[in-house]
């Protein structure tokens, strides 16, 4: 049925980093329950989850270092220009460039 008609109910979201995981060793950096939760239950469909990068190669356990946004395919993280390269809120989802 096309993009359009799948997005009704399906939505991917690409998580650069994760090392295939995105779980991360901690679901709480990448809370894809709670994105789930209100689009089943308020009709808020989700644009973007905010994940996390931790400190410590074992484990992934360490401290948060960087937070970033993921968002809905195609759409792609892009830096605003401006603040913290670490910080989600400095990036937006923007359609990819051809």
């Amino acid at each position: 049925g096309g993009a359009g008609k799948t997005r009704v109910f399906a939505r991917l979201f690409q998580v650069p980093g994760s090392g295939g995981c995105p779980g991360f060793m901690n679901n709480k950096d990448f809370d894809a329950m709670d994105a789930i939760l209100q689009w089943v239950e308020q009709g808020k469909a989700p644009e973007q989850i905010i994940y996390a990068h931790r400190s410590g190669a074992i484990g992934n356990r360490g401290d948060v270092y960087r937070t970033r946004p993921a968002c809905v395919y195609p759409k792609q993280a892009r830096y605003k220009g401006k603040g913290d390269i670490n910080v989600a809120a400095n990036f937006t989802c923007t359609a990819t460039r051809k």
